[in-house]
Order: structure tokens, then sequence, then C-alpha cells
């Protein structure tokens, strides 16, 4: 009997933290934001392969561990912002 393939990897979620850990205050929602546009900032600027942790850190004028509390690695900061951007590009106006 074939086995099922592996489930895909859980993307991390808008309400957690990289430890799957729930926010509980606005703050931590508020620093997840500005590490985000940071993060888009830096891509854009320098290209994904030529961005650091430590360069979103910098420009979001926070420490490289309030980085690593929000997400896992530069990746998981890419493929949130890739859900975002996919997210809004769902709206029912003009589809169809």
């Amino acid at each position: 009997m074939p086995s099922d393939p592996a489930p895909p990897h859980p993307r991390p979620s808008r309400t957690a933290n990289a430890k799957g850990q729930a926010f509980k205050q606005e703050r931590a929602l508020r620093t997840r934001r500005l590490l985000l546009d940071a993060a888009a900032q830096a891509f854009a600027d320098k290209g994904f392969p030529g961005v650091t942790i430590l360069d979103i850190a910098e420009l979001a004028d926070m420490t490289k561990g309030a980085v690593y509390f929000h997400f896992a690695n530069k990746e998981a900061l890419a493929l949130a912002l890739a859900d975002e951007f996919y997210e809004g590009c769902g709206s029912s106006e003009g589809n169809g």
C-alpha cells in the first residue's frame, strides 16, 4: 500500500511567534509589522540573498533577538511578506 505524501510544512501564523506562541500584546503586533516593513525595504534595496537578519533589525531599529522572536529565519520573513502580498491580490473586485 503506497504511503501518503508528507504534509507540506505549516506556514507561520500571523497571530503567533516563531515558536507558535500566541501574541498577547498589541505591542508585539506593532513590532511584527515594523519588522515586515523593514524586511520589505531591505529585500527591495539589496535583493533577498544580500539581506541579513541584522540588516532587517537595524532598519527596524531593533535587535536580532526581536527579529528571531517573531520569525524563525529570513525565509520565514519573506514567506510572511509573500503571504500578505497574495492575500491583498485576492480581493473579489476585478476577479472574473
